[in-house]
């Protein structure tokens, strides 16, 4: 059945859609325009859970509308009559993406390469609102697509589309999604639940927390949005996966808890506080409540993954702004107040400096950002738990992973890898009316965490057996192993962490750095009638760069080891686990890793075509 409906629906209209719904999808280009007017002065800072609920869209576009600024007034004006005229629209779509120059020359040996990605679509989407108390939205869609991989995208660019569970039509996957989004509001507070895209923060296409480019998620949340303070709380249904990334089976009962308090405390700053916990193979209504989430985690025996992060942004004159925040795992603390910086320090760090003048209509916004992510930040290890004898053992790659910082297999937040740092520099113009000009560059350094481990450390990776660990440096790739490889101790308390990790910083001390240049320009041209709907045009290029390309491969692959009884100074016989590898074989793994690494150049073009009635 479900492949005769997609069938007939891709029949019928011969290509596919991904349209942009502004209840339901974060990267909608009204938030383009509220992070705009936010910066210009001309409202206030809003929730920091994204998107809205139709009652709230309509309250911000109604107050840049009355406000003094016409420009931005015009702007507003356009986009309220473009989304309340018709709430029932038709979207399609078609999206190309080509790689070039990556012929045998350039691909790496052993690796199959997809250097073309077509991806085709139809949907229907909406709006409603019930007497500005009760509002709905809604976004269906039916994709068609020649390849499902990132080939040909730019590295660490996220892929926006959800593929899971094809149809095969000829030489074409055939996938169905939907998100839906249903709020009641009543004054300053207002309540939502749907499937869903999400953005949190401060940063509203690269957060930490939540990104707009992870994979959708069920939510519920809550909202008391007043003049000067918000309060959020959140609970997200992810999906589980067992280790095997966007390839593996997925699992229900994992969670993402989170809640935030955000103040003007002053006209120029404001700022907030939030935490955010995930968990699961059960659910905890513990997390519902507003009490602080170190707290919570207690009565649990502090085996969930917890964060906490701070947020501040300064604004010295409309139009300019300063964006910091500060997401943090897990940190030495003791440490780090006798300001020994060489320390456990699991965290992700933005910075930015954002300008959108008020009166230039063909200038729209300017960004230089710095973005750090530390060493086993995002990772977590899964424990499994014998709950008759209260015992634990850290999961292989295959077990369900309920704390890892990931939904469907992929991030949740950042695309970005641990251990990883980047500054980035863009710029967005209107020359004329409708089309759209965006320059980027960035430069982005990455190190494998497992370069720099000490020799008894990459031993124990060595002689564990197969199966435990990933040694890729990436966001599989957590702080735990098994002491001397034997998988009898993997429960003996902290022998079972990194002492690397534990106690020492080495964010970027390795010596073999991957570097990553994008340089970018992308254009869009919309043409706009009143009775036949907009079709937008849009054509992208990027350069890329790359040095070392393969340090994110694994470095030291297990060797396992093997038993031999043995008699203690008690006389009594036990078993002693005999690994397989030594010293000298840390060496052949670094060297057989270093001898993969070389120096790539891509270029991508990116074409789409989107037509809305």
């Amino acid at each position: 059945m479900k492949k005769t409906l997609i069938f007939t629906a891709l029949a019928l209209f011969g290509i596919t859609a991904l349209c942009a719904q502004v209840s339901t999808d974060p990267t909608d280009e009204f938030y383009d325009m509220v992070e705009r007017w936010e910066i210009q002065g001309i409202i206030s800072e809003q929730p920091p859970l994204r998107p809205y609920p139709l009652t709230k869209i309509q309250e911000i576009l109604e107050e840049v509308i009355e406000g003094d600024n016409e420009i931005e007034a015009e702007r507003a004006e356009e986009y309220y009559e473009r989304t309340f005229r018709r709430p029932f629209k038709i979207n399609v779509l078609a999206d190309g993406n080509v790689r070039l120059d990556a012929d045998g020359e350039n691909v790496p040996e052993g690796e199959d390469w997809h250097d073309k990605q077509a991806i085709f679509g139809l949907g229907a989407a909406g709006d409603y609102s019930f007497r500005d108390i009760v509002s709905a939205g809604y976004d269906l869609n039916v994709y068609g697509t020649n390849d499902i991989t990132l080939d040909a995208v730019p590295q660490y660019k996220a892929q926006p589309y959800y593929f899971r569970d094809s149809v095969d039509i000829k030489k074409l996957k055939a996938y169905w999604i939907m998100d839906a989004t249903f709020a009641g509001t009543y004054e300053d507070i207002y309540g939502q639940m749907g499937v869903s895209h999400l953005s949190f923060g401060p940063f509203f296409k690269n957060s930490t927390v939540v990104s707009p480019d992870a994979k959708h998620t069920a939510n519920f949340s809550f909202v008391y949005a007043g003049e000067r303070i918000s309060y959020t709380q959140a609970l997200f249904g992810l999906s589980a996966s067992n280790g095997k990334g966007s390839a593996g089976d997925l699992f229900s009962k994992k969670f993402l808890a989170l809640h935030s308090l955000n103040g003007q405390i002053f006209p120029w700053l404001t700022a907030s506080f939030y935490e955010v916990t995930i968990y699961g193979d059960r659910f905890e209504p513990a997390y519902l409540i507003p009490m602080p989430y170190i707290i919570t985690q207690a009565l649990s025996g502090f085996d969930d993954n917890t964060f906490m992060g701070v947020s501040f942004t300064v604004r010295p004159v409309p139009g300019f702004v300063w964006v910091n925040d500060l997401y943090l795992d897990d940190a030495g603390l003791a440490d780090l107040i006798r300001f020994d910086f060489d320390t456990k320090l699991q965290c992700t760090f933005q910075s930015a400096l954002k300008y959108a003048p008020a009166n230039l209509s063909w200038f729209d916004k300017a960004e230089l950002s710095y973005t750090m992510v530390t060493p086993y930040m995002y990772t977590h290890k899964q424990n499994l738990i014998d709950s008759a004898t209260g015992d634990w053992n850290i999961g292989t790659l295959g077990a369900i992973n309920y704390q890892e910082y990931t939904t469907a297999g992929d991030p949740l937040g950042l695309s970005l890898p641990p251990n990883t740092e980047k500054i980035a520099l863009s710029a967005s113009f209107t020359p004329v009316n409708r089309l759209k000009l965006t320059l980027s560059g960035a430069y982005i350094r990455h190190a494998n965490i497992n370069e720099s481990l000490p020799e008894s450390e990459a031993l124990d990776y060595l002689n564990s057996p197969e199966g435990y660990f990933v040694t890729d440096g990436g966001i599989h790739n957590h702080q735990h192993v098994l002491s001397g490889g034997d998988p009898a101790k993997v429960g003996e308390g902290n022998n079972t962490y990194l002492d690397s990790a534990w106690n020492h910083f080495n964010f970027l001390v390795q010596d073999t750095k991957m570097i990553t240049c994008h340089l970018g320009l992308d254009a869009e041209y919309t043409v706009m009638t009143e009775k036949y709907g907009s079709l937008a045009l849009s054509l992208g290029y990027t350069f890329e760069q790359i040095f070392n390309y393969g340090v994110d491969r694994e470095i030291f692959h297990a060797k396992g080891g093997y038993y031999v009884d043995i008699v203690n100074d008690e006389g009594k016989t036990e078993k002693k686990w005999i690994g397989h590898a030594s010293k000298s074989d840390i060496k052949k793994s670094l060297d057989a890793w270093k001898a993969n690494l070389r120096d790539i150049t891509n270029h991508y073009i990116r074409f789409g075509l989107k037509y809305t009635w």
